[in-house]
């Protein structure tokens, strides 16, 4: 990965070990979300660009 996406993806593996909360609403989300692949992409997108942008 290079290194952008490395701590991208390292902040948000972090955010979902100290937020157990957020990590059971993402498993509960991406369930409802799952009958249409673009949806479900559309969703997690913004679902963690909010994460991150909060971070």
């Amino acid at each position: 990965m290079r290194r952008g996406t490395a701590e991208r993806n390292g902040a948000i593996m972090r955010y979902w070990r100290e937020h157990p909360d957020a990590r059971a609403t993402y498993e509960e989300q991406k369930y409802r979300h799952c009958h249409a692949k673009r949806d479900y992409y559309r969703w997690k997108e913004h679902f963690i660009a909010d994460i991150l942008e909060a971070l």
